[in-house]
Formats: structure tokens, C-alpha cells, sequence
């Protein structure tokens, strides 16, 4: 990608105004106008960047920042699931303490466990 005013036609849909300082279109809003959107990266991170760029990884920063807000709510959403594992557990034993539980093998506990994880 080119630094300066002007980036290469190969940019992503990305506009790099001066090393480190980049625009992003959008997706089209309702009226179908691309929302132009400036991101400053750090020093680091646009080593970074430039690095997965130039070893091929990514093909362009477009792709690389959408893998990587993919990857974190990917995370975000795993840790709603624990979140909500934890409270289903905690209500559990809860209800245990209480009295009101039933048995049931270690194995078959282990197998919801398991069954919920893969969705």
C-alpha cells in the first residue's frame, strides 16, 4: 500500500493518508452510501500489520481488520457462553445445597458439558 495522499488501487477499499492513519469504507448504509471511517494504528501494531501484509497472510489490511474483529467477537461470544455455563452451574449448586437435586453419573454430566460446547 502506498503512503501518502494517494493509496494503491489494491488497497482493500482502504485509504492510507499517512503511514499508520487509514480509512475504511463501510459497509453501505441504508441510503447505500460507504460511511468513510479513520483508524490510527500504533506503532507496533502497524509493524504488525505490515508484516502479515508482506508474508502473505493477509492480502490486504481490509482482510486482516476483518479476521481480527471477527476473532474478537468470536471471543466476546465464547465468553457469554462461560458467563452463562458459570450461572447455570452456580444454580446447580444452588439447588443442590438445597436439597433438590438428583443424581446422575459424572459421565453424563460430562456429556452435556460436551454437547454444549460444540455448539
Amino acid at each position: 500500500m502506498g503512503h501518502g495522499p494517494a493509496a494503491d488501487a489494491d488497497s482493500g477499499g482502504l485509504t492510507e493518508l499517512f503511514p499508520g492513519e487509514i480509512i475504511t469504507k463501510s459497509p453501505p448504509s441504508s441510503n447505500g452510501e460507504c460511511l468513510m471511517l479513520p483508524v490510527s494504528l500504533a506503532p507496533d501494531v502497524e509493524q504488525y500489520v505490515a508484516g502479515q501484509l508482506a508474508s502473505g497472510a493477509f492480502r490486504s489490511r481490509e482482510e486482516l481488520l476483518t479476521a481480527a474483529v471477527r476473532t474478537f467477537r468470536n471471543r466476546e461470544e465464547q465468553a457469554e457462553k462461560r458467563a452463562a455455563l458459570v450461572a447455570d452451574l452456580e444454580a446447580g449448586l444452588g439447588s443442590l445445597d438445597a436439597g433438590q437435586g438428583a443424581t446422575t453419573s459424572a459421565g453424563a454430566i460430562l456429556a452435556a458439558v460436551r454437547a454444549d460446547s460444540a455448539q
